[in-house]
């Protein structure tokens, strides 16, 4: 029950994502490569009549004819075994050692001449008369001692009943097991029975001058008592040459995706004709029905494993990113694209090249962190390469123009050399499909076909990812730094409208921003974003500018003659304006949540505390700036950069201690009023907060040297 309800919770907690996984392996299926147009079944010595090129990785086939005839050799190869039985040896020898003592006996007896040829005869069947007498004569020695040697020496030799019985291949060899081991020997190196007289005839011949009694008697002697101690073992002779026949491969190579199988106008030979009975018959699928069902079945399986691995990784290794479900819908969405335009047009020569894989980094490197688009890329491959076979080549080109785009290619630059980023990858990108190209030998027309999609690949990636961020950012509520480093331009529109009307609220904003920028270094926030943060935070105040202390500069202050509230709400009101303008100005959303946040839902200090000492009854809402609370470092950052400025500007700093006694009172103030409690701020970041605010401020309001009363 503890499993099942683990499980449970798992798939309540992993929901979207599972769903996501069964989304991708449909679409990984639908669109991997199935069908392909007809391959001409050419034969040997047709002409071809187009180039055939390998549209996917496959096993090259042996045709019916070619596989039977190595069946047939591999079942002729296998030796047939034969047994040689020891024991047999020893019965042998015992029979002729048992008649020689017989004969001794025999011959040290005092029996009569007659009686002991009957005893003689009865123990051996059918000896000859004449061998009788010569094993009761002087000779007889000489012949006993002339069969044991040659008894022992055919017997070790091995000796057959009948050389008819064994199968014999070709080469003539058999197997011969001895006990443990086995021997491979010629057929010559054993003897069946006839074969054994008729080497006892020849050594007798060369050795002994033919010697009659010899070549007569011992002949005799030596066939009474030879057997055969060699036997064919026809079931293990069976099982190794059916095994042997079996485990002939239908296979006799592989052909790779891309490969070109013949050119045009080109003679098919039996190689060629091999390789396209295999396509084919790859195609009908019908003989290989298993074959792809596995093949299909290995690459789903690492298609998952894959996928699970990079679920894992992003959630584990990206918590900063804060991916939500549309974000990883927009992941699924590049994938999906980049899937599916090799998957349907996989046909085509040199698809790989034209694979929106440049793109698709640069998009996810922008949106999100190089390190991301990395990771991505390289799933989003390894998906690619499944479908050609585990092949490379093209996708090796893209691979590396798509590193260069994500870790070379400086965001602050792409608007101001567009044209020359562009040309730099379309070139690095050209230059590796013309190598890759020559070194896989592919045509001219293929050459071609490669370097313009790999020219036209970045171009294209480029152009749609300039038209098409400002509407990626808007969906995923994402910002990029291309459209930050937009908006950092003092010279824009809006920037230098808040210069013209609120001189002393920009330079406040600058100031603010290079605070703010230093702190962001040291607490690992977003530089640029706090920045530009930092610059329109108080673009409200260009509505009523007179009523901000920064920007009077006559001595009149407006606020004099007006009811402390009115004057708070004068002052939280360029809250509200500043998002007005930001809206109007169509200002991205993480823009927008420093003006709204820079001052949290803090008090409007001065006019609340004026109201406080009136003695008089007022409501407390209307000095309350309306938030909402900072919910990032970045937005943290923004607020106590704002308010530490203020209140180092407001006072007269005359010493180190005084000044970090200011930045201290600034944020522990802002920790009482619960500033900080949806933001992700740290007690140690806050701690650095301060020396860095210390250390700017110390360089900017250090004590002057009165020259004048020196003088």
């Amino acid at each position: 029950m503890r499993i099942l309800h683990t499980i449970k919770n798992s798939i309540r907690i992993y929901y979207f994502e599972i769903i996501l996984v069964l989304i991708l392996v449909i679409f990984f299926n639908l669109f991997y490569p199935s069908t392909f147009s007809k391959i001409p079944q050419l034969k040997k010595g047709d002409i071809s009549p187009k180039d055939i090129i390998a549209p996917f990785t496959f096993d090259i086939i042996k045709n019916s004819e070619i596989l039977s005839k190595e069946k047939e050799r591999a079942y002729d190869n296998t030796p047939p075994v034969l047994v040689y039985d020891e024991n047999r040896n020893v019965e042998i020898l015992n029979s002729f050692f048992s008649f020689k003592d017989l004969v001794d006996s025999l011959n040290k007896n005092v029996f009569k001449s007659d009686e002991r040829r009957k005893i003689l005869k009865d123990s051996v069947k059918n000896i000859s008369d004449d061998l009788v007498n010569i094993l009761f004569s002087e000779e007889s020695k000489n012949v006993f001692n002339f069969v044991e040697k040659s008894l022992k020496y055919t017997l070790d030799f091995g000796v057959i009943g009948d050389k008819s019985v064994i199968p014999f291949g070709k080469d003539r060899k058999v197997s011969l097991k001895i006990g443990n081991r086995e021997i491979l020997k010629n057929d010559n190196e054993i003897f069946d029975l006839n074969e054994a007289k008729e080497h006892l005839k020849k050594e007798i011949i060369k050795k002994y001058s033919g010697n009659s009694y010899l070549l007569k008697y011992a002949l005799e002697m030596f066939q009474y008592f030879l057997k055969p101690n060699i036997f064919f073992d026809r079931d293990e002779t069976s099982f190794r040459r059916e095994k042997a026949k079996n485990e002939v491969s239908e296979k006799v190579g592989i052909v790779l995706k891309g490969e070109i199988i013949v050119r045009a106008n080109q003679v098919v030979d039996q190689t060629v004709e091999d390789k396209i009975y295999s396509l084919n018959m790859f195609l009908k699928g019908e003989d290989n029905f298993k074959n792809k069902f596995l093949n299909t079945l290995y690459k789903n399986l690492i298609f998952i494993i894959t996928f699970i691995l990079y679920i894992i990784f992003i959630n584990t290794q990206f918590p900063k990113l804060n991916l939500r479900k549309r974000d990883k819908l927009f992941v699924l969405f590049l994938y999906l694209i980049n899937l599916g335009i090799f998957g349907y047009f996989y046909e085509l020569p040199n698809i790989e090249y034209i694979v929106p894989l440049i793109l698709t980094s640069i998009l996810l490197s922008l949106l999100y962190s190089k390190t991301f688009s990395l990771i991505t890329l390289l799933f989003i491959l390894t998906s690619l390469i499944l479908y050609s076979g585990m092949r490379l080549y093209g996708l090796l080109a893209v691979l590396v123009s798509s590193l260069y785009s994500i870790f070379f290619v400086k965001d602050e630059n792409i608007k101001k050399n567009f044209f020359g980023i562009v040309f730099k990858i379309s070139i690095i990108n050209l230059s590796l499909s013309f190598f890759i190209e020559l070194y896989r030998e592919s045509l001219l027309s293929n050459i071609f076909i490669a370097m313009l999609y790999s020219f036209i690949n970045p171009v294209l990636s480029f152009v749609i990812m300039m038209f098409s961020i400002k509407y990626i950012e808007n969906i995923l509520h994402r910002l990029t730094n291309i459209t930050l480093f937009e908006l950092s331009d003092l010279n824009n529109e809006l920037l230098k409208e808040l210069s013209e009307k609120t001189s002393g609220t920009y330079n406040h904003s600058i100031i603010v921003s290079r605070l703010a920028e230093k702190i962001a270094k040291g607490v690992d926030a977003d530089p640029l974003l706090v920045r530009v943060g930092s610059y329109y935070h108080d673009i409200g105040k260009m509505e009523k500018p007179e009523y901000f202390i920064e920007n009077q500069f006559k001595g009149t202050n407006p606020h004099e003659n007006l009811p402390y509230e009115i004057s708070a709400e004068i002052i939280v009101e360029h809250v509200k304006n500043g998002l007005k303008i930001a809206q109007k100005y169509k200002l991205p959303e993480k823009v927008q949540r420093f003006i709204i946040t820079h001052h949290g839902t803090t008090n409007v200090g001065y006019f609340y505390e004026k109201a406080k000492e009136s003695n008089k009854p007022f409501n407390q809402e209307l000095f309350k700036y309306p938030g909402p609370l900072p919910s990032s470092r970045e937005e943290t950052i923004v607020m106590l950069s704002d308010s530490i400025e203020a209140a180092v500007r407001s006072v007269n700093i005359t010493d180190d201690d005084g000044l970090k006694e200011i930045i201290e009172k600034i944020i522990n103030k802002r920790m009482e009023e619960k500033q900080f409690n949806e933001s992700n701020i740290t007690l140690k970041d806050l701690e650095r907060i301060k020396e860095i605010s210390f250390e700017f401020f110390k360089g900017i309001y250090h004590p002057r040297i009165d020259y004048v009363t020196k003088k």
